[in-house]
């Protein structure tokens, strides 16, 4: 897509986009790519009908696939000082892990 639309004249520019709204530029960029950014600048242009269709690109897709309202059973989490301990002891087991493994990726020893 991003080839025909560099030869039409479409493709938005990430750079200048940066510029004017960061957060939007983002969304662009890391959100799905869908035609509405095709939109943002060229010929027959539309930028506001654009932008307002990328920003609500996920609030679309979730009420269209979203058929009946859940009702949400409030249940107390009964969990015991013993269960709470191990949970804690594997966090931080896995994060000294996690940390031990990116100090030995970025670390060239001699």
């Amino acid at each position: 897509m991003d080839d025909l639309a560099v030869e039409v004249g479409v493709k938005p520019d990430m750079i200048s986009l940066f510029r004017e709204d960061p957060l939007f530029a983002v969304r662009c960029f890391f959100g799905p790519c869908i035609p509405a950014q095709y939109r943002l600048v060229g010929p027959h242009s539309q930028p506001l009908v654009a932008r307002r269709s990328i920003e609500n690109c996920f609030t679309n897709v979730t009420k269209a696939t979203q058929t009946r309202k859940v009702k949400v059973v409030s249940k107390k989490c009964q969990t015991s000082l013993s269960q709470r301990l191990v949970s804690i002891k594997v966090l931080l087991y896995t994060m000294t892990f996690v940390l031990v493994a990116f100090f030995f990726a970025h670390v060239h020893l001699i």
